[in-house]
């Protein structure tokens, strides 16, 4: 409660928690999913689930390294605005590429190098895209949390996390084969498009009342 009452005075630290908790749980979703994308996509035993983590893992290692100069370039903040724009669009592609490759090869499309190599190519995207997100705010958190209650906040994202992936453990298998593997591609996109607008709206609003408050003090000064 401590951790939540201090997080909510804070903007910035706020935006960081939910944010951080959320890339943690598509992190999560994609570890889930890797198995019935390897069977239905790939047509591949699921034991092949390598084809869809090594890729992702990699990239989201290898960004974490030069992340730190990135954000110093572009912004925390904005980066993690592209990290979940660049999340969305790329889960949308995985069905769109599968779907353009039966297309082109028909039945012989599920076992094309074609769809592998974009496979891979897309989730190595996708862990980079991670670490956009990932690396930024764990540094506003640190950046913006005072050591005596580190603990509390960090207590904090923890749960919230923990929270959201609840659900993801008890019904993304279930979701996969109830309404198909690709409409929760496209579902799972949408929400993350959407929470990102809301991420975008929210530290715009941020702004615009620090503005507001910084204008009211010069006036009161100039008075």
């Amino acid at each position: 409660v401590e951790g939540w009452r201090f997080v909510r005075n804070d903007r910035i630290l706020y935006f960081a928690v939910i944010q951080l908790s959320v890339v943690g749980n598509i992190m999560l979703l994609i570890g889930e999913l890797a198995g019935p994308f390897v069977q239905q996509v790939l047509h591949r035993p699921a034991d092949d689930m390598a084809i869809i983590l090594a890729p992702a893992a990699i990239g989201l290692v290898g960004a974490s390294i030069i992340m730190p100069r990135i954000s110093e370039r572009v912004g925390k903040i904005r980066l993690t605005t592209i990290g979940f724009t660049v999340l969305a669009v790329g889960f949308i592609l995985l069905p769109v590429s599968q779907g353009l490759v039966w297309y082109f090869y028909h039945k012989q499309g599920a076992e094309s190098l074609l769809l592998l190599g974009t496979t891979f190519v897309l989730m190595f995207i996708l862990g980079i895209a991670m670490a956009c997100v990932n690396i930024p705010t764990q540094t506003l958190m640190q950046e913006r949390t005072p050591e005596a209650v580190r603990g509390r906040v960090f207590s904090l994202q923890f749960m919230i996390y923990n929270t959201g992936s609840i659900p993801i453990l008890l019904f993304a298998g279930f979701f996969a084969q109830y309404i198909g593997f690709n409409w929760l591609i496209f579902l799972i996109s949408a929400s993350m498009l959407l929470f990102n607008w809301w991420g975008s709206w929210y530290i715009k609003r941020y702004h615009d009342l620090l503005s507001s408050s910084v204008n009211q003090s010069s006036g009161s000064a100039d008075k």
